[in-house]
């Protein structure tokens, strides 16, 4: 088996170190985003309000 290569980047110029670091920003603020706000309700069955009778609908 044969060792993978790995690739470390380097930033060169100004214009990509201000990227990496506007990268960096708004991960920190997406996690602290996340961190704040609750997890959303995901169970479909769930009924948080009573549907709306349409016209012509009767309830049995």
């Amino acid at each position: 088996m044969t060792p993978m290569k790995i690739s470390v980047f380097r930033p060169n110029s100004l214009s990509e170190r201000k990227a990496i670091e506007e990268a960096r920003r708004v991960i920190a603020e997406s996690t602290r985003v996340l961190e704040i706000h609750p997890l959303p309700e995901t169970f479909l069955g769930r009924q948080t309000h009573r549907p709306i009778p349409l016209l012509g609908d009767q309830e049995n």
